[in-house]
């Protein structure tokens, strides 16, 4: 008997071992996928892929199993995956290779049937989709990538002519965000039109968000929100850990129209805890509209993240709120990550002061971009501050300075430059009548000490919205793109001003005057900075037969000041127009005088040039993040068509007159890291009923 016990002893954890091997076998199982396999394949290697996703699935059975995409998957419009027990990974690596062109690809929408993981895959809707959940367990892994305008939901988007029925959950589920980027995310489901029913969800949802980006602003009616388009008796909870949101946010969203009968009721309680990211909306709040009846309780728990642009975080009835203490006070610094770009955009010019970042760009109107950490500035509302004449308010003067508003720079006089009258925010711009030729210099000053609190205004009539001319000599040269520059106690004026032309000697340089007041340069101006290497010269030429010219460029003239005390002035060279735009610099020699162009030196080859698909990088600015690092504002293409120009911040250092520009420009799915400053949201607070 003891023998027999004995050889138990032995054989059992012996079957016990190859069980757990086999099991083991069956839930790693891995099938390829490719539009070039076959479905009488058994898709157990890239070189025997199946052919549809159908087929894909059959062969993982009810067990846990990984699909790898070879190739794009297309799916078609409103695409429902096939029903799983286990667990599905969909990836485009099998952990040895992987396989760039894997992507699932679709319309309208796809919708899961089982437990998902998305791993290290491309996702490529066309137009705008909806990757809709269904109420299933799905995680959005890393390395995910996505392509186009994605909606991420957590049940179903509904569609007219469905059933109630077919669009309720019962059973809980979680929905988890590693990476990747979408429009917006809702925890339940999405009505298609205003004749969809709402369904009911009775289930406990679960949103959890530990990076990735949601990029809808406060500016759409559809920003990012707890629950969904429908009946709710179940409970939802929304954890934050990372990532971006760049809306408002909110616990119960807007129902959306509601031409089929009364509006959805939620009466599941509802909690939202943050304790890191970015929210880069204005609110924070219970209820979106007052389309949804609520009747659960509510609970906000906000132990950390970033708040640049908050106004309101709003509670109501039965609600909570605990808040960090470090969230009650000013002076916190939090390290947030984001990818470039930041927004659209051309010239950008960013200015710290007083605990926020301010940023124009060109365009008419003008508008003042203002956030309490620089990358905030992606998602902040722009606020008109100047406007062109247009219409009646259009006459031989106005003419002049009705279109083509380019290089618009916010600068503050401090009282000690010029006087106590001129203390005070000023913006400066190029304009014209439409053509370019005409191109002059124009100024207008604030009333306000915050620049999107007030009217500008002409600064010696005081007239609202009327610019004043800058004259340089005769008036007869075009210029643009004015700045300041401080040195040795004295302001000057720097701009781009043009020699030839309509010749072959045709260029655009950088030209400087000292600065009697903010708005009238005193002497004569002097060119500093002249076309004179050759990576300065890509895009100029010359027909002697029409005489049509384009001229060899330096342009966009930025002070940067370094620790030393040295004096830097960056610039851009070579045409916007071509891919070879770069940035350059000059150095003011020690005690120099800026007006003396041979106390500048020049470096032979550029710091800053097109790589990683990013094109015509130029114009800079730059300011300091909240732990003092450095960081160059710029506009750049993303595409060597140039169709449309982006802001960006690249962080760099500068050791004397050395910039090191950390081998940038980066490609645009970079994580940079930047420390934002988060001042008291406290005052934010209102109608909670219970406040820790």
């Amino acid at each position: 008997m003891k023998k027999v016990l004995n050889i138990c002893r032995v054989l059992v954890p012996a079957f016990v071992f190859l069980l757990c091997l086999v099991t083991a076998s069956a839930a790693s199982k891995t099938v390829y996928l490719s539009s070039g396999g076959a479905d009488t394949n058994d898709g157990a290697t890239y070189q025997s892929a199946v052919n549809t996703i159908e087929r894909a699935y059959a062969l993982l059975g009810d067990g846990d199993g990984q699909i790898v995409l070879c190739s794009k998957l297309e799916l078609g419009s409103a695409y429902v995956m096939p029903k799983s027990r286990g667990t599905v990974t969909l990836t485009a690596s099998d952990g040895k290779f992987y396989f760039p062109l894997g992507a699932l690809s679709f319309s309208e929408s796809l919708t899961f049937s089982g437990p998902t993981v998305l791993q290290r895959i491309s996702i490529t809707p066309t137009g705008t989709a909806i990757l809709a959940c269904g109420g299933q367990d799905v995680t959005v892994g890393s390395r995910v990538k996505t392509v186009g305008t994605l909606i991420l939901i957590g049940g179903y988007n509904v569609t007219e002519g469905m059933r109630a029925e077919d669009c309720s959950i019962s059973r809980d589920y979680t929905v988890t965000v590693n990476s990747g980027k979408f429009s917006y995310f809702r925890g339940g489901n999405r009505r298609a039109t205003g004749a969809a029913p709402f369904g009911n969800i009775s289930g406990n949802a679960k949103i959890v968000i530990n990076e990735g980006t949601f990029t809808a602003t406060d500016s759409s009616a559809n920003v990012c929100a707890l629950t969904g388009m429908n009946n709710q008796s179940g409970d939802s909870t929304l954890i934050i850990s990372g990532g971006t949101i760049m809306s408002s946010l909110y616990a119960v969203g807007r129902a959306g129209t509601n031409e089929i009968g009364a509006a959805p009721t939620v009466s599941g309680n509802l909690s939202i805890e943050i304790h890191g990211g970015k929210v880069s909306g204005k609110k924070i709040d219970r209820l979106q509209d007052t389309s949804a009846a609520f009747s659960g309780a509510y609970s906000l728990n906000l132990s950390g993240g970033t708040y640049p642009l908050i106004e309101s975080i709003g509670g109501g009835e039965n609600s909570t709120l605990q808040m960090a203490e470090n969230l009650k006070s000013n002076g916190g610094i939090a390290e947030v990550e984001f990818t470039n770009p930041l927004r659209t955009g051309a010239d950008p010019w960013v200015i710290y002061r007083d605990g926020y970042y301010y940023m124009v760009c060109t365009g008419n109107p003008i508008r003042c971009y203002k956030s309490a950490t620089l990358d905030g500035l992606a998602t902040a509302t722009g606020v008109p501050i100047w406007t062109a004449p247009s219409g009646a308010q259009i006459n031989d003067t106005s003419r002049m300075y009705s279109k083509d508003i380019w290089s618009p720079e916010l600068h503050y006089i401090e009282e000690s430059e010029f006087g106590k009258e001129y203390a005070g925010w000023w913006l400066y711009f190029s304009a014209d009548d439409g053509d370019n030729v005409n191109h002059r210099l124009y100024c207008v000053r604030s009333t306000n000490e915050d620049p999107t609190a007030a009217p500008f205004v002409h600064p010696v009539t005081g007239e609202s919205n009327l610019p004043y001319k800058t004259v340089i000599g005769d008036d007869s040269v075009w210029c643009i793109g004015q700045s300041l520059l401080r040195a040795g106690g004295k302001t000057y004026m720097m701009w781009t001003s043009e020699t030839g032309r309509g010749t072959p000697n045709f260029k655009q340089n950088n030209s400087i005057a000292l600065l009697k007041n903010p708005y009238e340069i005193s002497g004569t101006p002097v060119i500093f900075n002249t076309p004179t290497y050759a990576w300065e010269k890509h895009g100029a030429a010359y027909n002697a037969t029409t005489g049509a010219s384009y001229p060899e460029v330096v342009e966009g003239a930025t002070q940067v000041y370094s620790d030393d005390g040295s004096i830097i002035v960056t610039y851009t060279g070579s045409g916007y127009w071509t891919t070879y735009y770069a940035l350059g610099a000059l150095v003011l020699k020690t005690g120099g005088d800026p007006l003396k162009a041979t106390d500048w030196t020049k470096s032979e080859t550029p710091m800053f040039v097109h790589q990683n698909g990013v094109y015509g990088p130029g114009h800079a600015a730059f300011t300091k993040d909240a732990a003092g690092n450095r960081w160059m504002i710029y506009h750049a293409y993303i595409d060597a068509a140039k169709t449309k120009r982006y802001v960006f911040i690249q962080p760099y250092t500068l050791s004397g007159t050395t910039f090191d520009m950390n081998g940038g420009p980066y490609s645009t799915d970079t994580v940079l890291k930047i420390m934002d400053n988060q001042p008291s949201i406290f005052s934010a607070v209102h109608d909670f009923a219970t406040v820790k």
